[in-house]
């Protein structure tokens, strides 16, 4: 009786005799069928499998020896530690930061080469080159700001032993929302113990407390500033009355009637608006509600108007000779209103737009507070300078690459380069502009004044950059 054994002998053989029959055509083969191909494939991965480990171990001693990163132009940068090299006369010298790097190859074509220690190791190092102090991060060359810039005044943390102080922001971002004071609107300011009314984009000087009260502004605070903000604003005329040559004297005869130099007129308009005119010596010259609030405020012009300005009519003014000489000064017409809303919650800016021929252009624009404390802190140097900025604020990745501007349409030549911690960069000239990537990016004019806000960092030039520099 078979047992099972024999039972699964006997399926074994008719199982192979019957794949011998379909592979091979022949039953009775008595070798297993595809033997040979099992055991050829198994031989073969063997093999390749011996091969990948051996020019793997190749490529780890043999890696030792690559030279690709001595070619020109390359910055080498060692994988293990991440310092930075230039291969410069048969010695590798670690270079400062990586604008140095870019300026001692002077090519803005150079490539970053990611190198093992174990290539470099053969290789003698030459003590550190570089600027100290220059950037190791730059602006993106798609990043860079052509303005609108804002600066604004802030509050800053006192400072032992200094009087307080009125802060300056300035802002390259363009991202936030901005509002514009209406142009009915001014802003009643004070700096160096002089006190100014900020209106549009100017700045105009109100000498004395009398001219204060005749323009409505006796129950309003000045907002401390800096002078470097007020700078930012064009200077205006100072609000001060016209002068008035002989006032007293007898002036041209208005509809029958005799004048005084110095007399105040109005004329009522269609569409009920109103008209001013100021006798002078040789006839009418037309004035502002601002100027005639300013005359009335002089003790000797009020006693000529006891009753303000006088009314007349529009022939008479048609018939009367007019001055030779208009009354100077680019006045508001009427005196502009306070702007409210200035306790905290919006700051106060001027929003600078430039052009190389025109010069800078400023307004008055209020921006959310958050958005001013946003700013990053730099440093500035003593906390009494008023020149520089006491936070600055760039976008990511971003910055500035600008031409000083002493002048509206006069250009000092001098570049900079200012990145994203607000520091400023002197630079040679176009060779260094075209080494650090931005031979084709507009340059920006910006008045030096503006430029003064900003701490200024080491110049950057090649030579500069090939020179023996302590480590950071």
């Amino acid at each position: 009786m078979p047992d099972t054994r024999d039972r699964l002998h006997a399926h074994q053989f008719v199982s192979d005799r019957l794949v011998s029959a379909l592979v091979g055509g022949d039953p009775d083969v008595w070798e297993r069928p595809m033997r040979r191909s099992r055991v050829g494939g198994m031989i073969g991965l063997v093999l390749a499998l011996l091969a990948t480990a051996g020019f793997g171990v190749y490529g780890m001693v043999a890696g030792g020896r690559s030279t690709a990163w001595q070619e020109p132009g390359s910055i080498i940068v060692e994988r293990e530690t991440g310092t930075r090299y230039l291969y410069l006369d048969d010695m590798l010298r670690p270079v400062l930061n990586y604008s140095s790097a870019l300026l001692a190859v002077s090519d803005d074509r150079a490539t970053v080469r990611i190198v093992s220690r174990a290539s470099l190791a053969t290789v003698p190092h030459g003590r550190p080159i570089g600027i100290p102090g220059a950037p190791d991060a730059l602006p993106d060359k798609d990043s860079l700001s052509s303005g609108p810039w804002l600066v604004c005044t802030a509050a800053t943390d006192p400072v032992p032993g200094l009087p307080d102080r009125p802060g300056l922001v300035v802002s390259l971002d363009q991202g936030g929302p901005v509002e514009r004071v209406p142009e009915e609107h001014g802003v009643l300011v004070s700096a160096g113990g002089q006190t100014y009314l900020a209106w549009r984009d100017r700045r105009m000087r109100i000498r004395d407390h009398r001219a204060l009260v005749a323009l409505g502004y006796r129950s309003v605070t000045p907002m401390p500033v800096s002078a470097a903000w007020l700078n930012a604003l064009a200077a205006g005329p100072d609000l001060v009355a016209p002068e008035v040559t002989g006032h007293g004297a007898a002036g041209v005869p208005l509809g029958g009637k005799s004048t005084k130099v110095g007399q105040v007129f109005t004329v009522r308009m269609a569409g009920d608006t109103e008209e001013y005119y100021l006798m002078r010596r040789d006839g009418l010259a037309p004035i502002t509600a601002t100027q005639v609030a300013l005359l009335l405020a002089d003790q000797r012009i009020a006693q000529l108007n006891p009753d303000g300005p006088r009314p007349i009519n529009a022939a008479a003014v048609a018939l009367a000779p007019g001055a030779t000489v208009a009354v100077s000064g680019k006045h508001p017409r009427t005196p502009p209103r306070p702007v409210e809303g200035l306790d905290g919650a919006r700051g106060l800016c001027v929003e600078l737009s430039f052009d190389g021929d025109r010069g800078a252009a400023g307004r008055l624009v209020t921006v959310p507070a958050g958005r001013v404390a946003a700013a990053r802190l730099v440093a500035t140097g003593p906390p009494e300078d008023g020149r520089l900025a006491d936070r600055v604020q760039v976008p990511p990745s971003g910055g500035a690459l600008v031409v000083g501007q002493p002048a509206p349409g006069v250009e000092s030549g001098t570049l900079y380069l200012i990145n994203e911690i607000g520091v400023k960069y002197p630079l040679a000239g176009e060779e260094v502009v075209a080494a650090l990537g931005y031979a084709q990016a507009p340059r920006v004019p910006v008045p030096t004044t503006v430029l003064a806000m900003f701490t200024t960092g080491p110049a950057l030039n090649p030579q500069a950059a090939r020179t023996e520099g302590s480590s950071p």
